[in-house]
């Protein structure tokens, strides 16, 4: 019966309303073509029963005008009739078979205008991303894309304010331009050649947004490791990046591991970006134009890893003057140079050497015992731009570097008639290479359109090699026993993609595109009871190669329709193949940043990611050897969930932020036993090694789950003439197996517990400042065996009695810096001092176990690589 009711209620209606709409079609005849409008509206009610609601203050009823046609319809009589008191028209009711039709006075012209635009580096030409966009009173109206594009209303009297620190700040006024529809680019230029590092007030950001943005020109002297800057330092001065260990090379964020952050250089991912030991990462900092970091609320535009995205983009070189620098220190030299070769073609090169290898070398010799250590490593890096319109751009980004560590000892021991000699072998290195081709045009005000081209190549070995000799009073071999590992990781890698801005809207902005990567895997283990080989890559055969490709597209959506909450909403469509077996997911993410009052913030996301390559990290002690495998017809994609909640308070001088956050992982990959891969020479008999064909390695690995948790905090509070910052991180992240410790939880290896990093910097005067940095972290988790029972056959074994099962000391160091500048007529220097590990604390690197001869009891070694080691550096600019 309600339904019924229903269907007959909206039937009368729409019939009242076709009714309504008709009677302005209804013809009317009007007698007198020339009289009052007064008049002519009193005929109109009339002879068309109809009532006319209209404001007098609003018409002049008393002018006389003139009908067009004695007859005719109702609107036409009131265009007429109204010709110089333009209205609309709102049929309000139906009384009495008479329609009443009220007049309504033209709306109002907006008073505001779209102002639409690119935030652009005057020098390089370069997208300045994350540019404020202010009104003069100081209220924030928008924040630059990584395109540099904004779009905004404003008020057609409107003055606006673009800045960003490090640039001089650009007024607007919106009254003063000629033609305001057209698309507007509005330079930023900064002078400065070698300033100390910009310290105000005002210094904390004003983004809230899904990503951190740093810019190159800005890293602060306290991330300096060893007179080096290291934008990598920066990155991992966040509460979500864990500080690192002692030579750990990569990022752990949010319990991750080091193989699941998506860092791209240019466009091009990467498999390593950092130096040897962790003494620095492989961008130069003067040639990079800025670093976009994601910990969460990840756009769709990114894929193929699960913790954390790290996009990096060179500056294309200064279009209007050459410049440069040169800095010399006890690591290495590095120089930048940037400049025009035409009018539309600029260059940027950069490089770097090192001559660590002088002094540090000698140092852990004489600090751990060392025989021979050997630590080195270069980059060499450039760019080429051509404009080939106002706003058309084409790229040509080249790279090539290279790291070698190797760490040689001989320990030799004499207890009564017995004498041993141990002997160790270590060795690790990668080279990384990478030619890339980036398109982009501005088709028009509202399109952006980029494409992209690249190959990759990446290598990386490592070889860990102890024996020992143990001989009696009379020259008798007791026992000659000799362990091999050596594992290989190649990569080649061709990437396309084509991506395409939309921005129908001020309050819409949409992102779309396609993608396609082919990749050649050769992941190689060996394991030999002899010296089996003279290098790592002598082993690779035929059979370690795999053959993989993944293609993707995605769609990004923003919207602004609400006044205190932005939204971000996207989907990323992946599909990946390797040998005849193929996998596809669809990602969905969510972004929702709600603002309850004046600089308070909260922000609540949701992003699925899938990985398709997996690192294979060395369960237990002894020295990193890290394999890069691809998923296969036996080994499943990676899977990750990311919820994040978070809270940030921003304002003049402080920012303070909460964030909590909760990740699910499926198909993760370990080797299933502890003790497969490395040697343990405690256990007695012969060892027998078990990876020992090329592909050996696709069945000693196991598949599982996990999670990670964490809550971070961080404060930052900007003075005059000083900085500090403050973070800390409370994080857990445990791995779930079946076929390790029989199911158990066990925690990560980077499981960490507590992640402290205190920074400041005080400017003393326009030439001197100082700063310091001390960060602070539980011990990883590593395999340690631990546990020794009797074999049938009469031999004791030790084992470990669970997974991850002891833990590195914690990691801990105080590193201080003083930075002098100098003005010259044409140039500027600035001299560079500082100690790293300032109280000499003796952070673990890896450790091992090995037998004491002479009681064949087992031993912990620990192995370290920096004491407290002073620093010093001139960079000379012009």
């Amino acid at each position: 019966m309600i339904r019924a009711y229903s269907i007959f209620f909206l039937f009368i209606s729409t019939a009242l309303v076709a009714q309504a709409q008709n009677i302005l079609d209804k013809k009317v005849s009007l007698n007198v073509p020339v009289q009052s409008i007064e008049a002519h509206l009193n005929d109109l009610q009339s002879k068309g029963n109809i009532i006319l609601s209209y404001s007098s203050s609003q018409i002049d009823i008393k002018k006389s005008v003139g009908i067009s046609r004695s007859r005719q319809s109702i609107k036409n009589h009131l265009d007429d009739i109204l010709v110089d008191f333009p209205s609309s028209y709102k049929i309000s009711k139906i009384d009495e078979n008479r329609i009443i039709i009220k007049l309504l006075p033209p709306p109002e012209p907006d008073p505001r205008i779209k102002l639409i635009g690119l935030v652009i580096d005057k020098e390089t030409g370069d997208a300045v991303v994350g540019a404020n966009i202010s009104a003069v009173n100081g209220s924030l109206l928008s924040i630059s894309d990584e395109d540099g594009y904004f779009q905004l209303s404003v008020l057609q009297d409107a003055i606006l304010k673009f800045d960003l620190i490090g640039y001089e700040e650009q007024v607007f006024s919106i009254a003063e331009q000629e033609d305001i529809d057209v698309l507007h680019k509005i330079y930023l230029e900064n002078d400065n050649v070698i300033p100390l590092v910009l310290i105000t007030d005002e210094q904390t950001s004003n983004y809230v947004g899904p990503g951190t943005k740093i810019r190159g020109r800005n890293i602060a002297s306290y991330s300096n490791f060893l007179g080096d800057n290291n934008l990598v330092e920066e990155v991992k001065s966040l509460p979500a990046v864990q500080n690192g260990n002692e030579g750990q090379t990569g990022l752990v964020v949010r319990g991750g591991g080091v193989d699941q952050n998506l860092v791209r250089l240019d466009g091009v991912p990467l498999y390593e970006f950092s130096h040897v030991a962790g003494l620095s990462s492989i961008f130069v900092t003067d040639a990079v134009s800025d670093i976009v970091f994601y910990a969460d609320a990840f756009p769709a535009r990114f894929g193929g890893r699960l913790s954390s995205i790290m996009d990096i983009t060179l500056k294309s070189g200064r279009s209007k003057k050459r410049t440069g620098n040169i800095t010399a220190s006890l690591t290495g030299g590095t120089a930048y140079y940037s400049g025009p070769i035409t009018d539309r073609l600029s260059y940027n090169v950069s490089g770097r050497l090192s001559w660590i290898d002088l002094y540090i070398d000698p140092l852990l010799q004489n600090a751990f015992n060392y025989n021979d250590a050997d630590l080195n490593y270069y980059d060499l890096n450039g760019k080429l731009n051509y404009r080939i319109g106002d706003n058309t751009d084409l790229s040509i980004t080249a790279y090539s570097g290279r790291d070698r560590v190797a760490l040689d000892r001989e320990t030799e021991r004499n207890v009564d008639t017995l004498s041993s000699v141990l002997n160790e072998l270590n060795q690790l290195g990668w080279q990384n290479e990478l030619l890339a081709l980036n398109y982009k045009t501005i088709l028009d005000d509202r399109w952006i359109l980029k494409g992209h081209l690249s190959g990759y190549r990446y290598n990386q070995s490592s070889r860990g090699r102890y024996s020992i000799l143990e001989t009696g009073e009379s020259g008798a071999v007791h026992q000659n026993s000799t362990v091999d590992i050596l594992s290989y990781s190649g990569i080649s890698d061709l990437n396309g993609n084509i991506d395409a801005s939309l921005h129908p809207s001020d309050l819409i902005s949409i992102k779309m595109g396609i993608g396609y990567s082919r990749h050649n895997f050769t992941p190689t283990v060996r394991q030999s009871s002899f010296a089996e080989f003279d290098e790592p890559t002598q082993f690779i055969d035929g059979d370690s190669s795999i053959v993989a490709a993944d293609s993707y597209a995605y769609v990004d959506m923003k919207l602004d329709a609400f006044e205190k909450l932005d939204i971000n909403i996207g989907a990323r469509r992946s599909n990946y193949e390797a040998r005849g077996t193929s996998y596809a997911f669809t990602e969905p993410r969510l972004s929702l940043i709600y603002r309850p009052a004046d600089n308070h913030y909260v922000k609540l996301s949701y992003s699925t990611m899938v990985q398709y390559a997996h690192l294979l990290i060395n369960p237990t002690s002894g020295l990193p050897a890290d394999l890069w495998v691809p998923s296969t017809e036996n080994i499943e994609p990676e899977f990750a969930q990311h919820y994040a909640l978070g809270y940030r308070f921003n304002t003049s001088g402080i920012d303070i932020g909460l964030t909590g956050y909760f990740k699910e992982y499926e198909n993760l990959l370990e080797y299933s036993n502890a003790f497969d891969l490395f040697f343990s020479i405690l256990n007695e008999g012969e060892f027998i090694p078990v990876f020992n064909t090329s592909n050996e390695w696709e069945r000693r690995v196991s598949a599982g789950t996990g999670r990670a948790y964490g809550l971070e905090f961080s404060l930052v509070k900007a003075f005059e003439n000083a900085k500090i910052n403050l973070g800390y991180a409370y994080s857990r992240s445990f791995r779930n197996f079946d076929s390790i410790d029989d199911g158990a939880s066990f925690p990560y290896r980077y499981d960490r517990e507590h992640d402290i990093n205190i920074s400041g910097h005080y400017k003393i005067s326009d030439r001197w400042d100082v700063a310091l940095k001390w960060v602070y972290g539980t011990g990883n988790a590593f395999t340690l065996a631990l546990e020794e029972f009797q074999t049938v056959d009469g031999i004791n074994v030790i084992k470990a009695s669970g997974r991850n099962n002891f833990r590195y000391n914690d990691y801990h160091h105080l590193d201080l810096h003083f930075n002098r500048v100098f003005q010259y007529d044409k140039f500027a220097g600035r001299l560079s001092l500082g100690v790293y590990n300032a109280y000499n604390r003796l952070n673990p690197f890896y450790v091992y176990l090995f037998a004491v001869p002479e009681s064949n009891t087992p031993s912990l070694r620990q192995v370290s690589l920096f004491p407290v080691i002073p620093h010093v550096s001139y960079t000379l600019s012009w």
